[in-house]
């Protein structure tokens, strides 16, 4: 069971306790950006939730990086018309996994879409989770989508796919990199919706191990 929560007037967060991982939508009168899409079973529910808030299709879909909780409903995105965009790394942890649903277009450290006089910032910061960690950053908004990089809650630890590239030691010299940007709220890989001081809070605790 899904459900849609409001962060701003053009940005939503499909949710859902523990896994699988959020998603995050910014409306514009031209399409809607995706920031993940969850399971392949999911996909249909959360065309449904979009449609409570827009008329409008789903343009581009951003993938944090390559597990299947985040990235399962590429392929159905597709499908329907989506741009999927993710970064080289993920892409090619994907490619060698054999998964459906690869992304079109990839990017190195830094890439921007532009939608209906909106914008959203992709950053690659380096290693975390995994080795394509990617970072969405909607500035008009101040909030910022964090993929697994920072999940938030006790029932969802942070994990290390050391077999993909992840790294305990880069992890919060990479938020660190993130926590530069201009914003208030996080979206986390997974959990609720929480703000820059509990990622910071993050970062200093993790520090001391």
């Amino acid at each position: 069971k899904l459900n849609i929560v409001k962060v701003k007037d053009d940005l939503f967060v499909i949710h859902n306790d523990f896994v699988p991982g959020n998603t995050t939508a910014l409306v514009t009168n031209e399409g809607v950006v995706l920031v993940d899409d969850k399971f392949e079973q999911d996909a249909p529910n959360i065309l449904s939730l979009l449609k409570t808030v827009t008329n409008q299709p789903v343009k581009y879909v951003v993938n944090t990086h390559h597990h299947g909780d985040h990235t399962g409903g590429n392929a159905r995105m597709q499908m329907a018309g989506a741009q999927l965009i993710a970064s080289e790394q993920a892409r090619r942890y994907m490619v060698d996994g054999k998964q459906p649903g690869q992304p079109g277009v990839t990017f190195v450290d830094r890439a921007l879409i532009h939608l209906g006089g909106k914008a959203v910032e992709l950053y690659y910061f380096g290693r975390a989770h995994t080795g394509g960690d990617v970072f969405a950053y909607f500035p008009a908004d101040r909030v910022l989508a964090s993929g697994d990089a920072f999940t938030f809650g006790a029932a969802t630890p942070q994990l290390v796919d050391y077999q993909n590239g992840g790294s305990a030691k880069d992890w919060t010299a990479t938020l660190d990199r993130a926590l530069q940007l201009d914003f208030d709220t996080v979206v986390p890989g997974h959990g609720d919706l929480t703000t820059k001081m509990e990622l910071r809070n993050w970062v200093s605790f993790s520090r001391r191990w």
